[in-house]
């Protein structure tokens, strides 16, 4: 079931307009690479720590399945797992981003990574829909 988020309040469509500007005012990196430029600047801004080579590599993040919020690693894993980073990905888009991520933080490496991917696709597609992003 994909669910579709839309920013719900001011403090969230002000994340959305921070981080949008940063995006957009990157230097370009090369076709394509905005995505990954989105991907840093959630981890610098919401304090994650960087990935590290057993976690995987930010350039190589999973895809999502089609319809599918979350990455594609976590196609196996445990429906309650796969519903509480869906729910901290709804945490961030109703209560703010790092609402999203303390919550997602307090569970976890695998779970903040987890809900990392998954929140940089839905603000990826969202940007793409405002024309922030190609």
């Amino acid at each position: 079931m994909e669910q579709q988020f839309e920013a719900s309040d001011k403090a969230i469509e002000q994340d959305i307009e921070r981080l949008g500007n940063l995006v957009r005012n990157a230097p370009e990196k090369g076709p394509g690479a905005k995505k990954e430029i989105l991907r840093e600047v959630l981890r610098s801004e919401l304090a994650m720590p960087p990935v590290s080579a057993t976690q995987g590599n930010a350039t190589t993040a999973p895809t999502k399945k089609s319809g599918s919020m979350l990455p594609t690693y976590l196609d196996n894993a445990p429906p309650e797992i796969r519903l509480e980073v869906e729910q901290a990905v709804d945490i961030a888009f109703h209560k703010g981003l790092f609402a999203g991520a303390r919550n997602a933080e307090k569970k976890g490496t695998f779970f903040l990574k987890a809900f990392h991917d998954a929140l940089t696709d839905r603000l990826y597609e969202l940007f793409r829909k405002k024309g922030i992003v190609p």
